[in-house]
């Protein structure tokens, strides 16, 4: 099929992580083109066979932002349009009222954007996502693109923590640096992402006294060999759709916890499900246990980890396109 992915992100975190890979593996089989603003890390990481189409950055009320897409749907008669985020999604919504093509609109969180309760095909990244659409929807879980781990480096003896995620304020890692600053273990924390939190987090690190123990490390290519050094991997968001970290600790962590966001709470027991105020608490109890959690998170992993490859996704997808395609076509007859 011809394919057009829309996402109007600049950011390098899960959500573009998950769409990066996913056209990937998509264009092993349809003809792809990816529309985005210009973002250096999918632009970059596409495959070369694949079109891409760069939509100058504008205001979803500004009309050259419906103008601009307007032009290149018009010109290259795509079959789908697959729009990743809710500005996406609402400005390719309103384009289709002028032409007759079948868009496919991914929710990925919990919050906001009432445009997925008017696009006909939608589905959501998670169950609890899904609930936060007030029409059908159909669940297709993100995957990802399983790579080799590297040898890891010996141990310092320090348990070691990892966190990973935009430093925004839904991801909670100003709680997660206040909680691990009440252990009395020896401990290292690492937090792996960019965002606009790092004055505030680089601050609390500072005021708490924490600059030998918690380190903000920025963007990293090796997530998967830092999880698996690391004795535990840790979620603290308040909200999240499915995060890509979920699944990327079912292939690489040693342990996961989290807090009680959808995703997590959907493939993990409750053993794994921590509230923000109990996470110091909860890494103490795996501290002490640590063999034991290491033999639960291993059964979880090995459960359900291959619904989570990115090549299964891909061909969920697939099939998802050309049924809906063809009530589209059916419809439009």
């Amino acid at each position: 099929m011809k394919i057009a992915l829309f996402i109007t992100s600049t950011g390098h975190g899960g959500a573009e992580k998950f769409f990066l890979e996913l056209c990937n593996e998509l264009s092993k089989k349809h003809e792809i083109t990816v529309m985005t603003y210009k973002n250096p890390y999918i632009l970059d990481n596409l495959k070369n066979h694949i079109g891409k189409i760069v939509i100058p950055k504008r205001s979803r009320r500004n009309p050259m932002s419906y103008f601009d897409v307007y032009k290149h749907l018009k010109k290259n008669n795509f079959e789908i349009i697959h729009t990743h985020s809710a500005k996406a999604a609402e400005i390719t919504y309103r384009i289709l009222k002028f032409i007759p093509l079948c868009q496919v609109a991914t929710k990925h969180n919990s919050r906001k954007g009432k445009v997925f309760d008017r696009i006909k095909y939608v589905t959501a990244v998670s169950s609890n996502v899904a609930k936060t659409i007030k029409k059908e929807s159909s669940v297709i879980f993100n995957g990802i693109k399983v790579k080799k781990i590297n040898p890891s480096q010996p141990a310092d003896g320090r348990f070691r923590i990892l966190a990973i995620g935009r430093l925004d304020p839904v991801k909670g890692f100003d709680v997660l640096i206040d909680q691990v600053s009440t252990l009395d273990i020896d401990y290292k924390l690492d937090i792996v992402g960019e965002g606009p939190q790092r004055a505030l987090l680089e601050k609390k690190i500072g005021d708490l006294s924490l600059a030998g123990k918690v380190k903000l490390l920025g963007f990293c290519d090796n997530v998967h060999d830092l999880m698996n050094e690391s004795d535990l991997v840790v979620i603290s968001s308040h909200t999240e759709g499915f995060s890509l970290v979920t699944i990327e600790s079912l292939f690489y962590a040693n342990i996961l916890i989290s807090t009680p966001v959808s995703g997590s709470v959907e493939i993990l027991p409750e053993s794994l499900i921590v509230e923000q105020e109990n996470i110091a608490k909860k890494i103490l109890e795996i501290h002490e246990n640590k063999q034991d959690y290491v033999e639960i998170f291993k059964s979880v992993s090995n459960s359900c980890r291959g619904q989570f490859d990115i090549k299964t996704c891909s061909d969920e997808y697939s099939k998802f396109y050309q049924n809906v395609y063809n009530q589209f076509e059916s419809r439009d007859r």
